[in-house]
């Protein structure tokens, strides 16, 4: 049986969260969360709500992974508390539901982005599904080479993600044309105990998935009981900050439309 080497320090762990967490959900979820609570106060407050929730999540599992360094992550966590059945049954969900979903919508989503930057003529060549299959292969590949190289890809794509956010984010404050006044109206209690604001939950809820993916990795982190209450609060705020500032900047410029 082989066994894992113990090569993932904090930083590779940091970018495995900001690079799960930060995606289409930032880009793709704010309009329906503004279309649902009505105001840009309450959206914020809900983004706020949502990395609270991941942010406790985290602290958790930042404990299990010291107490079970072992590499499966919820399998893992389920199996010592519950006994293996349930935990082929997360483990089947998992696979089934809690990865490949999300990584098909994320897929689906980069080739749509994509294909509409395409010349008029390759748009109907490639189509987004295509591109979506190419970029699932393509990283698989990577991950294929080994840990050290999956890593530093891994390090530098979230660098250039992260980059590219706060330029829009200082762009948004910068360049906008909009007002402050859309957040200047108070939310209501009665907004936030509003159906409108549990369904936006579930979109921020898909928007935060990721923060628990350095997990899954316990059997290849060094010192895993140092490292993981390292990282357990350093990941979500991080993250947490630029989502509310991104959310903020790209929604400053632009009135409500009913």
């Amino acid at each position: 049986m082989s066994t894992l080497t113990r090569q993932l320090t904090f930083a590779p762990l940091f970018f495995v969260i900001v690079a799960n967490v930060i995606g289409t959900g930032i880009f793709t979820t704010s309009g329906f969360v503004l279309a649902d609570v009505g105001d840009g106060t309450t959206m914020l407050l809900c983004w706020l709500v949502g990395g609270l929730l991941a942010l406790g999540g985290s602290l958790c599992y930042a404990e299990l992974g010291a107490m079970f360094p072992m590499a499966g992550g919820d399998y893992v966590f389920v199996r010592e508390s519950f006994g293996q059945r349930l935990a082929f049954l997360s483990g089947w969900i998992s696979l089934w539901v809690g990865f490949s979903a999300p990584i098909a919508a994320s897929g689906i989503a980069f080739g749509s982005y994509l294909n509409r930057g395409l010349p008029p003529d390759l748009r109907g060549a490639l189509s987004p599904t295509a591109l979506a299959v190419v970029a699932i292969a393509g990283l698989t590949a990577v991950h294929l080479r080994g840990v050290a190289f999956g890593v530093r890809v891994q390090g530098l794509l979230s660098f250039l993600k992260i980059f590219v956010i706060l330029v829009f984010i200082v762009a948004g404050f910068a360049f906008g044309e909009g007002s402050f006044g859309h957040f200047s109206r108070p939310g209501s209690p009665s907004s936030v105990l509003s159906g409108g604001f549990a369904t936006s939950l579930i979109f921020i809820s898909f928007a935060y998935s990721g923060w628990n993916a350095a997990a899954y990795l316990g059997g290849e982190v060094r010192e895993p009981g140092k490292t993981y209450r390292s990282r357990s609060s350093w990941g979500p705020r991080s993250w947490s900050s630029s989502i509310s500032r991104s959310t903020r900047a790209l929604s400053t410029p632009f009135p409500r439309q009913r």
